[in-house]
């Protein structure tokens, strides 16, 4: 499954997490630090589980998990996996859309994608729920392959 695929990588350095888009006022860095702790937090079969949003420290560079928030209209999982997708910034209506999917080079492995209503800030509970629960969905060694 896509856990053994991504343990694989967590032996040698941290699986690297792609983050598009950015619909709070908090800056990049730090909705990015955001997304690799909370990532972090949901990893607990495990008691190594590492992250890095930089390409530098990641033992892969075909491996990887991309988060498109509030991406493009018609933005699609294979975009993400050949780096073609785009996130956006505050919808009009404050809602988060969230695209997760774990990519091998342009293969797609897993994808999962949720939303929620009218979240401001990025330590928004729903926000951090939502996180964690595409983690679970994505890297979960009980998941179903589909």
């Amino acid at each position: 499954g896509s856990w053994s695929l991504a343990q694989g990588v967590m032996k040698d350095g941290p699986l690297l997490i792609v983050v598009e888009g950015n619909p709070f006022v908090a800056p990049a860095p730090q909705l990015e630090a955001r997304i690799v702790q909370v990532m972090t937090d949901s990893v607990t079969w495990t008691a190594t589980p590492r992250f890095t949003t930089d390409p530098a420290f990641t033992s892969s560079n075909t491996l990887r998990i991309v988060i498109t928030l509030n991406p493009l209209q018609g933005t699609s999982t294979h975009e993400q996996c050949t780096g073609q997708s785009h996130g956006g910034g505050p919808s009009p209506d404050g809602r988060i859309r969230i695209l997760g999917t774990f990519c091998d080079a342009a293969s797609l492995l897993v994808t999962v994608s949720g939303r929620v209503g009218n979240a401001a800030d990025l330590h928004d509970e729903r926000v951090t729920a939502l996180i964690r629960q595409m983690t679970l969905d994505m890297l979960s060694p009980q998941q179903k392959s589909p």
